[in-house]
């Protein structure tokens, strides 16, 4: 079962995986991670936590690439599950029967309300001089 959320990107056609802090350069800095695809059975993940990708690397076995200011590491799949959520990488939760419908019915219940265009809220009644008006209190 596919524990991350992945989406495929366009203009590369890469899949890539969701991370919590999406890559970008600030100041001509790395910042945040950024997880894809690099080959069937490995993934690629390019971020500045050097010191983290490289003990990660020796723990493991595992083949990394060291800059200046940034890491490239290769993660095997086997391994994806231990090492990804380290560097960011979203996790799909495992949701009971219970609360997956629970969520389904809330989501209903705030759709309804959106697509009702004559929906007030309780206890309003009207606007006054563009000041909104409870019933029973006078201003």
């Amino acid at each position: 079962m596919n524990r991350f959320t992945t989406y495929l990107e366009r203009e590369t056609n890469h899949t890539m995986m969701k991370v919590r802090k999406p890559v970008r350069i600030v100041d001509g800095l790395l910042v945040g991670s950024e997880i894809d695809r690099y080959e069937p059975g490995h993934w690629r993940v390019w971020t500045p936590k050097k010191k983290l990708a490289n003990r990660i690397a020796k723990e493991n076995g595992l083949q990394v690439q060291l800059w200046d200011t940034e890491a490239e590491l290769m993660v095997p799949d086997a391994l994806a599950v231990g090492i990804l959520p380290q560097f960011g990488a979203k996790v799909k939760r495992n949701l009971s029967p219970e609360v997956r419908e629970a969520r389904k019915l809330g989501m209903q219940r705030l759709n309804a309300l959106r697509l009702n265009p004559n929906h007030v809220k309780k206890g309003l009644t009207g606007r006054r001089d563009g000041i909104s008006v409870v019933q029973g209190i006078d201003p």
